[in-house]
């Protein structure tokens, strides 16, 4: 993990925000997004199948608890709103799609 937080502080200070060393913002984003993509690579090929399974149902437990909680926040704000109950609804169900 530290060397991840090493790189986050690199980024920043090379950036277009602090020293700019790097004007491109098209570069950066698409360094940005190799970087995640090889570090989801790493996770993926460090991780135990087995140990997977033995926390596969809590994970499907506390995401299924976090969706539900967000939507009914969601619902409730959009009802607050004046939205009504259709427009809170599908404005919810748009944000999960995405």
């Amino acid at each position: 993990m530290p060397v991840a937080i090493g790189y986050l502080i690199v980024g920043m200070l090379i950036g277009p925000y602090s020293l700019n060393l790097i004007q491109d913002i098209g570069i950066i984003n698409l360094m940005a997004s190799l970087g995640i993509i090889l570090f989801l690579f790493v996770i993926g090929v460090e991780m135990d199948p087995n140990q997977l399974k033995r926390v596969s149902i809590k994970i499907l437990a506390l995401a299924s608890i976090e969706i539900t909680v967000c939507m009914i926040a969601g619902l409730a704000l959009g009802l607050f709103l004046g939205w009504g109950f259709g427009g809170s609804l599908l404005s919810c169900l748009h944000y999960i799609d995405k």
